[in-house]
């Protein structure tokens, strides 16, 4: 698949399925019907995410064609260049993969009014011509930890995050919640553990390291089930998962065919189906700017199953994904503000 992404122009076809309307709107030029579709992606700086954005493309096959150019990730002043030179070509649609895109696209929304922006995983609001989608990976994460507990024989379970941010923080939160919550379900203790791998955004790029620091928590805490939440830094959460014979759960797209034998499932954010809905926005001219959340009502966040789940986790899963879907469970709920759980100890502080 991304050996796809880094041909220049490739031609496929269009599919979208709407979800719901953004605040916010953009008056579109109009589009002659059954023409080609040009459209423009720059790639993520992590390989998950573009690995979870692409299928959006692939799926475009059904309605019609696109000629589609593909940019690798731009680096800081470099990305406002790649936008106007995209941009000059006129294209229908320019998407772009990621925060780091938050600055560029919201300065060339203003140098290019007429130019159709989609911005997935970051919040920009109030740009008619942008629309952004922003993810609850949390929820995510809340499934992540009632499949480790239950999965767990050890009851013993991990956190690996890169560096601790508003978005990592809530996935450790939500993590942490669902463990909680599964450990009352299935009335057993589940002895939680994290780490953070470093304090800058290099931890995101630095396996060695993410492997270094899960074979710490492997063999300090007896850990059994590690959850990946550290970028490409989880590739070494993986090795060390792998050395120790132990399962890792990873996140942004479903990754269980880097070793099957270590993860057991993925949370998924539906970047593809974002990508569907904006390019079915844009043919029937009704493509809107804002900010739009997908989460598990909308099917814009899962957990990927069966993945190697027995069946008693997949049908814990489920009641969990329901009691989120109700509203009775909240996806993340501090310790300190949760009621008592089952035999579930404070969290021990970070080796």
């Amino acid at each position: 698949m991304l050996q796809r992404a880094l041909a220049l122009v490739i031609v496929i076809c269009a599919f979208g399925i709407a979800h719901g309307q953004p605040r916010g709107a953009a008056t579109a030029p109009p589009r002659a019907a059954g023409r080609e579709m040009k459209v423009a992606i720059l790639l993520a700086p992590e390989k998950s995410s573009t690995d979870a954005a692409l299928p959006g493309l692939d799926a475009a096959k059904k309605h019609g064609r696109i000629a589609v150019a593909v940019r690798l990730a731009a680096r800081g002043d470099d990305r406002g260049v790649v936008i106007d030179r995209l941009a000059a070509d006129a294209p229908d649609l320019i998407i772009a993969v990621g925060a780091v895109y938050t600055d560029a696209f919201r300065a060339a929304s203003g140098r290019h009014p007429a130019t159709h922006f989609l911005l997935l995983d970051a919040e920009l609001p109030n740009i008619p011509n942008v629309k952004a989608i922003t993810f609850r990976a949390d929820e995510g994460s809340f499934l992540a930890g009632v499949a480790a507990a239950a999965e767990s024989k050890r009851g013993a379970v991990g956190f690996v995050g890169a560096m601790e941010t508003p978005v990592s923080q809530a996935l450790e939160c939500a993590y942490e919640t669902g463990v909680r919550w599964a450990a009352k379900e299935l009335k057993r203790t589940v002895r939680g553990s994290l780490v953070y791998i470093g304090t800058t955004a290099d931890a995101f790029s630095d396996p060695a390291h993410g492997a270094a620091v899960s074979r710490t928590m492997i063999a300090q805490k007896n850990v059994d089930v590690l959850y990946a939440a550290a970028g490409a830094s989880s590739a070494g959460v993986i090795e060390a998962a792998r050395e120790a014979k132990v399962k890792a759960i990873t996140v942004d797209t479903e990754q269980n065919h880097l070793d099957r034998d270590v993860l057991i499932t993925s949370v998924r954010k539906r970047l593809d189906r974002a990508i569907d809905a904006a390019i079915a926005d844009v043919r029937k001219q009704a493509f809107h700017g804002g900010v739009v959340e997908m989460n598990l009502a909308n099917g814009g966040v899962d957990l990927a199953l069966p993945g190697r789940l027995a069946p008693a986790t997949r049908k814990l899963v489920e009641k969990a994904r329901a009691a989120i879907l109700s509203g009775r469970e909240a996806a993340c709920v501090k310790y300190e503000e949760a009621p008592p759980a089952w035999n579930f100890p404070p969290r021990p502080a970070a080796p």
